[in-house]
């Protein structure tokens, strides 16, 4: 697969025909996410080697590849999820490119790392929307995977801590299909 090999977890035009592969194709507001998340994305990882706009890309590859969730608007959420978080992209712009659902779906999704990670963890929950649950729990699977490949000790103990109080509860609630992958990415993270 493609996250056991950093070279093809950063590789931009392979995530791109993932995308389209999994999609069918690509529609025009999808290809408008991705140019948005190229050019405002366009930074080094903080805890691991590559790009930080790979990530929404694989995000929004493991919503369609892993969990079967293929519709447009769930797909702009998951590319567009962290815009409010690691860019200087005003999210407001996501009402006018994009529709107040999506936007709405990035804003409940941004996390203002103030407040406890848990938390806000439980706002997705509380929200009720199944699809936002399942970006989170796509999200937080490619962090993992990126952390896995990082080879940063600290890192690693911090995702699996997270991952296993947080996140497989949810996982194993929700989306129970996705407990291999995550099995296989704590066993990374040891």
């Amino acid at each position: 697969m493609y996250f056991h090999n950093l070279l093809e977890f950063e590789d931009w035009d392979e995530q791109v025909l993932a995308l389209k592969e999994n999609l069918g194709q690509l529609s025009p507001k999808i290809e408008r996410a991705i140019k948005i998340v190229k050019k405002y994305h366009d930074q080094p990882r903080m805890f691991s080697e590559g790009n930080y706009n790979r990530h929404p890309l694989r995000v929004a590859r493991i919503l369609a590849e892993e969990l079967s969730i293929t519709d447009e608007t769930s797909v702009l959420i998951a590319l567009c999820h962290d815009l409010g978080e690691w860019s200087n992209y005003d999210i407001d712009n996501l009402r006018n490119e994009f529709g107040n659902i999506v936007y709405e779906g990035v804003r409940t999704l941004t996390w203002n790392q103030k407040g406890e990670w848990v938390d806000f963890v439980n706002t997705i929950v509380n929200s009720k929307n199944d699809d936002l649950i399942a970006i989170k729990i796509a999200d937080k699977l490619d962090n993992n995977r990126a952390t896995a490949l990082s080879g940063n000790h600290e890192e690693k103990i911090k995702a699996n801590n997270k991952t296993v109080t947080v996140m497989l509860p949810l996982v194993k609630k929700y989306y129970p299909k996705m407990l291999n992958a995550y099995t296989e990415v704590l066993s990374r993270l040891e």
